[in-house]
C-alpha cells in the first residue's frame, strides 16, 4: 500500500471530533474541537484508520487523497 494524503478545510470543519474518534493520534483538535490538522501526510500502515476517520466527518471537511482499496468502500 502507497502512503496516503489528507486535507481538512477548516471552513467545513465545525468540530464534531468524529475523525479523532477514529484515529487520534492522525487528527488533533483544538481547543474548540475544531481539527488542527491541516494537510497530512498517512503512513501505509495508518492509511485504513485515516480513511475511516476521514469519512466519519460528518461535514465531509476532510478530503481523502490516496488509493481507496475495495474492502474501504462503502457504496
Amino acid at each position: 500500500m502507497v502512503p496516503a494524503r489528507v486535507k481538512v478545510h477548516p471552513s467545513l470543519c465545525i468540530g464534531w471530533g468524529e475523525c479523532h474518534r477514529w484515529a487520534p493520534d492522525l487528527f488533533t483538535l483544538d481547543e474548540e474541537g475544531h481539527n488542527e490538522v491541516h494537510v497530512a501526510e498517512i503512513p501505509p500502515e495508518d492509511a485504513e484508520r485515516a480513511y475511516i476517520a476521514s469519512k466519519a466527518c460528518p461535514y465531509h471537511a476532510i478530503t481523502w487523497d490516496g488509493p481507496i482499496p475495495e474492502r474501504w468502500r462503502t457504496g
